[in-house]
């Protein structure tokens, strides 16, 4: 299992407690790993796709705890990129109209209204990451989401993929509004990616999030490796 997917899965065994870094996580996730599909007259239908099996539960729940909705989660399949193209397992979570897919929307500020007609936002909003805690919990939803790092014995590289130039710049600014971190954005074919290539800004984002296992197994591998 690669670093970033146990990262991953540590996170995915957080349970935030308060229930605005509840809606912020959940934010944080629907941004980038939820898509909308048309459901007819003018609604709306969320599905959710993840590669991950502990972090497609872990948002099945936390869902339930905080809308008490109950969905399904159903599993496909995927083909991975890449040379191997393998086959790789996909979970998704579909959320219909009936199932109050519009108020989430507007309360994770994905929907919004202006000029009193509705429009689907592209960067974060503002008023879900209000607080320190409620920027860890949406900077550990967007990982869960798109985030992935290199295995700290071969480099320090860790990266969020956002589909959006207002969202990378958002989710920059957010970062670089803690104390001594300092993320750059780049732009990779039709993405837009919010990366670091420091160990010690990777480290400290990794603790902000809550991966405090992976902290470690970070910090013992420079130490093993500055010792060769």
């Amino acid at each position: 299992m690669s670093f970033a997917s146990e990262t991953k899965n540590e996170l995915a065994r957080i349970e935030p407690e308060k229930k605005c870094c509840q809606l912020a996580e959940i934010s944080g996730f629907l941004r980038v790993a939820g898509s909308l599909r048309l459901a007819g007259g003018g609604r709306f239908r969320i599905v959710i796709t993840t590669e991950n099996p502990a972090v497609a539960r872990h948002y099945k729940k936390l869902m339930q705890e905080y809308f008490g909705i109950e969905t399904k989660l159903e599993i496909g399949e995927s083909t991975a990129v890449g040379k191997s193209r393998d086959l790789h397992h996909s979970y998704s979570i579909t959320i219909d109209p009936d199932n109050r897919s519009e108020q989430i929307l507007r309360e994770t500020g994905i929907l919004l209204i202006k000029e009193g007609n509705n429009y689907i936002s592209d960067g974060i909003y503002s008023g879900i990451i209000k607080t320190k805690c409620c920027k860890k919990a949406y900077m550990r939803g967007i990982f869960m989401g798109a985030g992935t790092m290199s295995d700290p014995e071969k480099g320090y590289h860790l990266e969020f993929v956002c589909h959006s130039e207002t969202m990378a710049a958002d989710l920059k600014k957010m970062i670089n509004s803690f104390v001594d971190l300092n993320a750059k954005v780049t732009k990779r074919g039709s993405s837009h990616i919010v990366y670091m290539k420091k160990a010690d800004y990777i480290r400290d984002t990794l603790a902000l999030m809550g991966a405090t296992s992976q902290v470690f197994s970070m910090e013992e591998t420079r130490i093993k490796k500055s010792m060769v």
